[in-house]
């Protein structure tokens, strides 16, 4: 009570020279300084004792008066914290209590006297002092925390979390009140530091979510991350836990503040924390402490702060960047591969978000810095990082996984992934679409071998069940190669690949029609079904023709109603007949391109003659 009352009167003693003029010497050490410390000894000690829920008093007094000394050392004071008060010349707008300004004196009053650069001196060495102060209380949060991280697990019952869930509580107050204040950053400026240092893998965050020492004096935001980071490591007790403790939701709460500011270091320690949570779930193996429970709420705290528009695009872009490096990586280890060892469920609904605000965020930034032609800058190659790692993670999703010992295999959440491509193709730049179109040829190839494997599956398996999961599995996988086909259709139409994989499988319901009977319900009709529509109806897929027109002519005869109709709408379009009128055309032109080459062979054998001759001539000469 002492100093929420009189701190400010306090803080002007640390001027010497001011209170006690005469007596002063510059050397001289004010008392208020060591009482401060003093005050901070005593409140740690309170904090840190020992016991049960006989000391629960006094230790949680003593972090609150750790807070308290946080807070009125801030910048903002005590008040930027304090709850509002009904009190004189007050009123209710909007729902919330607001001052009212008192009446302006009719003459206005005298400036007192006084020397201005003696009181402007004043006002610097109070201002030094409690900026130390701050320094001073801030570093005992963080010696408390050091702490506490000494305590064993085994001692880390229900009393000693509350206490945590105390501080967690004391420290959102304090940053409430701070937050434009001493933890203000340029969150901008710190994205693209960041992930200049990933580039260079110098990570600031390590794996265990702790951040590297930074200069206090400058960057109390990162602390503050810092200090998240001890606490839900010493408030998880027992990873398998399914449900959150309150100090790991005090912890969550505050990050999930910090990150609707837009806090750089926030959104990447929720990265962190939700690790591979992003695309799995239902894990039955607890794996290197990670608590599923955990990880999972950080994934909703970090999509949620994503949605809204106070972060930049460039914390947007970045934390797009550093989940899908996360995505890749297990992926490459082997992690979604081998979910039947692990025992969990692949999921990509909670990943998705995160792609689309990421998406949309890139996009963004990357035509403002177009239109400030800065093409060069860290923020540019971040952009073009994001587009190169979404397209190798779809890349990832689209590889087949095992589903037993049996030797089938499957594509995981094919809906979601078709999702993405439907998202993804319309919004790539153009410097990308080669390397999506190649994606999506291979996805596509992938779709119609497993959706093969799949047909024979629910014809011969005697297990009904399975037969029926099959077919439909069989179904998606045609769904999802529609929306992959049509996306390459979109990106490169002249594709070598995409010209191949659409004549092979034609070819194949050519083969299949007349093998089989032609069965309409086989994998190979559908699919050509689907390509006869894309090339129909989507514009600029007439290069294809070329290398499809034989088998549409062959399955044009098919007794399935629908493939007929479906091959005879696709061989009267406006684009068909234009292939068709100038089908001549090119011929004579092809025919014309052959004599004009055949010509230069010739040209080049009768130089190639002259040359040898001249080269005989010349090993024959005696003067050689």
């Amino acid at each position: 009570r002492v100093l929420r009352t009189f701190f400010g009167n306090l803080l002007e003693t640390t001027d010497v020279e001011a209170v006690q003029p005469e007596n002063a010497k510059k050397d001289d050490v004010p008392w208020f300084q060591d009482a401060w410390v003093q005050i901070l000894d005593y409140a740690y000690e309170a904090a840190a004792q020992g016991g049960s829920r006989d000391t629960l008093d006094i230790r949680s007094i003593g972090i609150d008066l750790l807070i308290l000394c946080c807070q009125l050392s801030s910048k903002g004071g005590i008040k930027a914290t304090s709850p509002a008060r009904v009190g004189t010349n007050m009123e209710v707008v909007d729902g919330a209590l607001r001052s009212v300004r008192e009446s302006m004196p009719s003459v206005p009053p005298k400036p007192p006297k006084g020397n201005k650069s003696h009181k402007r001196s004043h006002s610097m060495i109070c201002e030094t002092a409690r900026r130390d102060f701050f320094i001073e209380a801030f570093e005992s949060l963080e010696s408390y925390i050091e702490f506490l991280e000494k305590v064993p697990k085994s001692e880390m019952d229900d009393t000693q979390l509350q206490v945590v869930h105390r501080f967690c509580t004391g420290l959102k107050s304090l940053y409430d009140g701070s937050k434009r204040g001493e933890f203000q950053v340029e969150n901008r400026a710190m994205c693209i530091e960041c992930f200049v240092e990933n580039e260079a893998e110098v990570h600031v965050l390590s794996g265990s979510g702790q951040v590297e020492e930074a200069a206090l004096e400058k960057d109390f935001g990162r602390h503050v991350v810092t200090l998240l980071a001890a606490t839900v490591s010493i408030s998880t007790v027992d990873p398998a836990i399914k449900y959150l403790n309150q100090a790991q939701r005090g912890c969550l709460q505050l990050l999930k503040t910090m990150a609707a500011d837009g806090s750089c270091d926030s959104l990447r320690y929720l990265v962190r924390l939700g690790s591979v949570f992003f695309f799995i779930k239902d894990v039955e193996e607890v794996d290197h402490g990670k608590s599923e429970s955990l990880g999972l709420e950080a994934v909703s705290v970090l999509s949620e702060a994503l949605q809204s528009a106070t972060p930049p695009q460039e914390c947007k872009c970045l934390v797009l960047d550093e989940v899908l490096a996360l995505f890749i990586r297990e992926g490459k280890q082997g992690l979604l591969a081998n979910r039947q060892k692990h025992k969990f469920r692949i999921d990509y609904k909670r990943l998705i978000p995160i792609v689309t605000t990421g998406v949309g965020a890139c996009i963004s930034l990357e035509n403002q810095l177009e239109e400030t032609d800065n093409t060069d800058s860290p923020s540019y190659r971040l952009v073009e990082n994001c587009w190169a790692s979404l397209t190798e993670a779809l890349s990832i999703m689209i590889v087949p996984i095992s589903m037993g010992g049996d030797g089938i295999v499957k594509m995981s959440r094919v809906a979601e992934v078709m999702e993405l491509v439907k998202f993804i193709v319309p919004r790539v730049p153009h410097r990308f679409t080669p390397a999506l179109c190649e994606t999506l040829v291979v996805a596509s190839s992938s779709c119609l071998e497993v959706a093969e494997l799949h047909e024979r599956c629910s014809i011969k398996h005697t297990d009904k069940d399975v037969a029926s999961k099959s077919k439909r599995h069989r179904d998606e996988l045609l769904e999802l190669f529609s929306a992959c086909f049509v996306g390459c259709c979109k990106l490169k139409a002249d594709s070598p690949a995409l010209k191949l994989m659409s004549k092979k499988t034609l070819e194949g319901a050519v083969n299949v029609m007349f093998s089989s009977g032609d069965d309409g319900e086989s994998y190979a009709i559908e699919a050509s079904v689907i390509i006869c529509k894309s090339v129909r109806d989507t514009e600029g897929v007439d290069v294809l023709l070329p290398a499809i027109f034989p088998s549409l002519c062959k399955l044009i005869s098919a007794k399935d109603e629908k493939v007929r109709r479906t091959v005879a709408e696709t061989l009267g379009a406006e684009k068909t007949a234009y292939f068709l009128q100038n089908a001549e055309r090119r011929r004579l032109d092809a025919l014309q391109s052959a004599k004009l080459l055949s010509e230069a062979l010739d040209e080049q054998r009768a130089e190639n003659e002259r040359l040898k001759r001249s080269l005989a001539v010349l090993e024959a000469s005696p003067n050689l």
